[in-house]
């Protein structure tokens, strides 16, 4: 898919000069949930789930809560752009 750069680059053609702030959201997400949504939309097999997981491992990618619930530590990138209206 088209990054932030491909709409900033027709804002600038447009003769707009734009700002543009990277955000970046980390947060855990359920291993549990993050299974059962490749067994829905994947055909997932067991092994495949090991390797994942011993991927995941080996990244430092994994968390254990108190609870004993296993999260993985995801990221997401969101790009701003804006501009400010010019003053007469």
């Amino acid at each position: 898919p088209p990054d932030y750069i491909v709409l900033y680059n027709v804002v600038y053609q447009l003769g707009i000069k734009a700002n543009v702030e990277i955000n970046t959201r980390r947060y855990l997400y359920p291993w549990d949930l993050l299974v059962k949504t490749w067994r829905h939309d994947e055909e997932i097999t067991p092994e495949d789930e090991d390797k994942v997981r011993a991927f995941l491992e080996a990244e430092g990618k994994l968390v254990t809560k108190e609870d004993g619930t296993l999260w993985v530590k995801c990221w997401y990138r969101d790009a701003v752009i804006y501009a400010e209206k010019e003053r007469c």
